[in-house]
């Protein structure tokens, strides 16, 4: 059976580039919903939008650090996760 490809030409599906791409990605990011199910204290919810975006609201208990600051102040802020 012939894959299913892109206009690229990559092969589309979940052993294709796009496949491999966002399974990359969510070992990063958590989907909203995910969030609403999750333990409390199971993650660290960061805020990366600007300061007036933050003090119009956010999310209860979320850790604010614009984009721009995260390369310097990270490691200080966010605690290190289970090794």
């Amino acid at each position: 059976m012939e894959k299913p490809m892109n206009d690229a030409g990559a092969a589309v599906g979940a052993d294709g580039a796009a496949g491999a791409y966002f399974r990359a990605k969510l070992r990063f990011e958590i989907d909203v919903m995910d969030v609403a199910d999750a333990a409390p204290g199971s993650f660290v919810l960061v805020d990366t939008r600007r300061q007036s975006s933050w003090d119009h609201g956010h999310i209860p208990g979320a850790m604010h650090l614009p984009t721009a600051e995260i390369p310097a102040r990270a490691a200080a802020l966010i605690p290190p996760g289970p090794q």
